[in-house]
């Protein structure tokens, strides 16, 4: 395999002409054949890119694989075969006249709005389940909130990069390439929290300072900007962690590709068919997505795939028990919902380490995330820092 190239501009430049040519198709609207020779060089650009660049970070060479590369193209068939939003009623809140209606200039602005709206916030056709900003909320009461919102974010992300880069077999052992698994159930937890910790408060510091900053500057109303994941109190099921907390950023592709399929297949609507058509349609979108991720550090076909895969199963399980469970006359009670969110907790420490491989197996320690960790740095001038140590295990493989 030839040497990858550590340039993190190419890298950029080549996610922005991924994603150049899709407001362009939206506001012009070209002949399908044309559509397909779009999304046949785009195909062509993500693959030379998903071989020819790295960065020195594991976790974010990872993840700009799937952002730059993963989420353009299903954004991509999303846009140009299997909706047509100048012709579907599309609107803003703030459009005065159909899309089809304006000049050029303004549909591709529109377009371009559209697609950087990744929750449809603020359009007529959000994706499912968001939560909301109340409507009377001024904007001193939303920076206020958010502020504080902010602080918290950093400290947990300050907090679960301490663990991560202190944790050997994240750190000094990483070239071991020991699993989340390997230093026993407690730690596989740990590990397991501290990696989709580390994402959720990353995303959700990058999200609020540009909500926060738009907001200041008066370029956009509070309500255009609510929270980017869902509640932790709805995640008292798979289903529902997935659904209303998490796949928010990839809900509407994630939806389209799941109709589609299960019309092609036949399944009405409304039905049990149709339901899990979408859902493991949906659960193979996001595990293609993450490949990208995958080939992004060079590795095999399937090890992403198979975590995604192994959600949509234990989805269809867990349907079956709650079904069940109201035959046999089992209302949902504080009671059940409390041994549905031990029982989410306890399948995400079991089956994360699986998509974690895919970063472990690159050999390389997980940087943190800022430079300088201020619960760190008052830990050594408190002069703490060899007084309490991590009984860290040794790992096995």
């Amino acid at each position: 395999m030839a040497e990858r190239l550590l340039d993190i501009l190419g890298f950029t430049a080549s996610a922005v002409l991924m994603l150049l040519p899709i407001p362009l198709v939206i506001a012009t609207r070209p002949p399908t054949a044309l559509r397909v020779l779009i999304f046949a060089l785009q195909l062509q650009l993500a693959n030379w890119g998903n071989k020819t660049f790295t960065l020195e970070d594991t976790f974010i060479t990872y993840s700009l694989g799937c952002l730059y590369y993963g989420w353009p193209l299903f954004t991509a068939i999303h846009f140009y075969f299997l909706t047509d939003p100048l012709t579907d009623g599309t609107r803003h809140i703030y459009d005065t006249k159909p899309a089809k209606d304006m000049s050029l200039p303004q549909r591709i602005w529109w377009a371009t709005c559209l697609v950087a709206s990744f929750r449809g916030v603020g359009w007529n056709k959000p994706v499912p389940h968001l939560r909301q900003i109340p409507k009377g909320q001024s904007r001193t009461s939303y920076l206020v909130e958010h502020f504080l919102w902010l602080v918290f974010y950093f400290v947990v992300n300050d907090l679960v990069n301490l663990y991560i880069t202190h944790n050997p077999i994240t750190s000094s052992r990483a070239a071991e390439r020991f699993p989340a698994w390997s230093q026993g159930p407690i730690f596989q937890a740990l590990n397991s929290y501290a990696y989709w910790g580390n994402i959720w408060s990353g995303f959700n510091i990058q999200y609020e300072l540009l909500a926060m900053a738009g907001v200041a500057l008066g370029l956009w109303e509070p309500q255009l900007w609510p929270p980017m994941f869902g509640s932790f109190w709805d995640a008292y099921t798979v289903r529902r962690t997935w659904g209303r907390v998490w796949h928010c950023i990839l809900r509407r592709f994630i939806i389209s590709h799941g109709k589609w399929v299960a019309n092609a297949i036949g399944a009405v609507p409304g039905t049990k068919a149709s339901s899990y058509a979408q859902l493991y349609t949906a659960f193979i979108v996001s595990g293609l997505m993450h490949e990208v991720g995958d080939r992004q550090l060079n590795r095999s076909f399937g090890q992403s795939m198979s975590f995604f895969i192994l959600q949509a199963l234990w989805i269809t399980f867990e349907d079956g028990i709650i079904g069940l469970g109201k035959r046999l006359g089992i209302k949902e009670s504080r009671a059940t919902r409390a041994l549905g969110g031990l029982t989410t907790f306890v399948w995400f420490a079991a089956t994360s380490p699986v998509l974690m491989k895919v970063m472990s197996d690159n050999g390389k320690p997980i940087a943190p995330s800022f430079p300088v960790s201020p619960i760190g740095a008052a830990w050594k001038a408190l002069g703490l820092e060899e007084k309490q140590v991590i009984p860290w295990p040794e790992p096995h493989y």
